[in-house]
C-alpha cells in the first residue's frame, strides 16, 4: 500500500509553477474590467487581454514543461499556437475598435 502523504508531496508542483498562469489570468481579468467600462473602452480591454495571451504564448514557449504549470494543456506547440491565435485575434480586435477620444 502506498503512503498517501508521499504521493501528495510528489504529485503536487511547486507554488511557483502557478505564477505564470496567475499573471496571465490577472492580465485577462484587467482587460475584461477595462472592457466592461463601456463600449468606448472595449478596444483597450481587448488589447490588454490579447497582450496577456501573447505573453502566455511566450511563457509557454520558453518555460520548461515542469515550470509551465497550468499554461500547459496539450503539447507545447499546440498550446503556443492556441495562445498566439487567441491573443493575436484579441489584439487585432483591440486595434480595430475605435479608441476613446478619436
Amino acid at each position: 500500500m502506498q503512503n498517501r502523504s508521499s504521493h501528495r508531496a510528489t504529485s503536487r508542483g511547486s507554488v511557483i509553477d502557478v505564477v505564470p498562469y496567475l499573471l496571465v489570468l490577472a492580465g485577462v481579468a484587467v482587460g475584461l474590467v477595462v472592457a466592461v467600462g463601456g463600449s468606448r473602452y472595449a478596444g483597450r480591454g481587448a488589447a490588454v487581454a490579447g497582450g496577456s495571451l501573447l505573453l502566455a504564448a511566450l511563457a509557454r514557449l520558453v518555460l520548461p514543461q515542469r515550470r509551465s504549470g497550468l499554461l500547459a494543456a496539450r503539447s507545447k506547440s499546440l498550446d503556443v499556437l492556441a495562445f498566439l491565435l487567441l491573443g493575436g485575434g484579441l489584439l487585432a480586435l483591440g486595434l480595430v475598435l475605435p479608441q476613446p477620444g478619436h
